[in-house]
C-alpha cells in the first residue's frame, strides 16, 4: 500500500459530495495531465489531492480552488468541473481504495466510489496522473 499523507479519506465516507474539480497541467498549450491535483468538497470543506511520486497525499484546503498559471514558464493549471460534468454533487461518497498498480515502481490509484454506483478513479503511472469516471454496469 502506498504511503498515505492525511488520512482524510475516513472523514469523507458518508458525505455528501458538494463539488469535486480536476486541476490539470498544460505546457506552453499542450496538455501534459488531465488531473494533476484533485479537489473535493463535503460538509462545506474542501480537501485537495494528489499522487506524487508514487504517494498519495491529502491535505485541508481553506479556500475554493481556482485555475492558475505561470505564463513566463508557460505553465496553465486549468480546472475541470468533473462534479457537475459527471453528475456527482449531491451523491454520497461510500468507498475509498488506495493501492499498488501493477508492481510498477512509481504507480499506485485512488477509488472513490459514489452512492449511485459511479467511480471516480486517479491513476498515475511513472509520475504521470490521469482520471476517469467508471460507470455503473
Amino acid at each position: 500500500m502506498p504511503w498515505i499523507n492525511g488520512q482524510v479519506e475516513a472523514i469523507l465516507i458518508g458525505q455528501i459530495c458538494e463539488a469535486f474539480i480536476c486541476e490539470g497541467f498544460e505546457h506552453k498549450g499542450e496538455l501534459d495531465s488531465d488531473c494533476n491535483v484533485c479537489y473535493i468538497r463535503a460538509n462545506h470543506a474542501w480537501y485537495r489531492f494528489c499522487i506524487d511520486a508514487g504517494q498519495i497525499f491529502w491535505w485541508d484546503y481553506y479556500k475554493t480552488p481556482q485555475p492558475w498559471e505561470v505564463a513566463e514558464e508557460g505553465w496553465k493549471y486549468p480546472h475541470r468541473n468533473i462534479g457537475e460534468e459527471f453528475a456527482l454533487i449531491g451523491k454520497r461518497i461510500i468507498s475509498f481504495q488506495e493501492t499498488d498498480y501493477n508492481d510498477f515502481e512509481w504507480s499506485c490509484f485512488i477509488r472513490i466510489g459514489f452512492e449511485d454506483g459511479k467511480q471516480f478513479l486517479l491513476e498515475d503511472e511513472n509520475d504521470h496522473s490521469t482520471f476517469r469516471i467508471i460507470e455503473k454496469s
